[in-house]
């Protein structure tokens, strides 16, 4: 049998009513949902926080998209040339994907990436926000 992999798209914030509905947080948008077997406001508690999982082969994606996970690896370089560093993890806070470096963050948006190179694993910065 071969192992699934899951991927994180989203986290259970907290319950919302008696009858073990929750809030969540699922690709920075705000939702409400029902789970399985989750029917009272205890058991919607139990749930408090927990990581929401699917299984990676159902996601699909565009050729030119990656899952942020995926960064992981990606070498960093400026757009000077110089080798910066390598992804060692990217989270996501709410307001965007958050790059780790191990000896800086930055965010994942425009302002602070010119090109991400799917093919050669590399991930471009901008000089000026070093």
């Amino acid at each position: 049998m071969q192992d699934v992999q899951l991927i994180t798209v989203g986290r259970i914030l907290k319950p919302r009513g008696l009858k073990g509905e929750v809030k969540c947080i699922i690709n920075g948008e705000i939702v409400y949902k029902f789970f399985d077997g989750v029917t009272t406001l205890e058991q919607a508690e139990l749930l408090r926080g927990k990581p929401i999982q699917v299984p990676r082969e159902t996601v699909k994606l565009a050729d030119d998209e990656i899952l942020a996970s995926d960064l992981v690896g990606f070498e960093i370089v400026d757009t000077d040339g110089r080798k910066i560093g390598v992804v060692k993890g990217v989270e996501n806070y709410g307001a965007s994907d958050i790059v780790d470096c191990g000896d800086f963050m930055f965010p994942y948006e425009d302002a602070f990436v010119v090109e991400t190179n799917l093919s050669d694993k590399k991930i471009v910065i901008r000089s000026e926000m070093l």
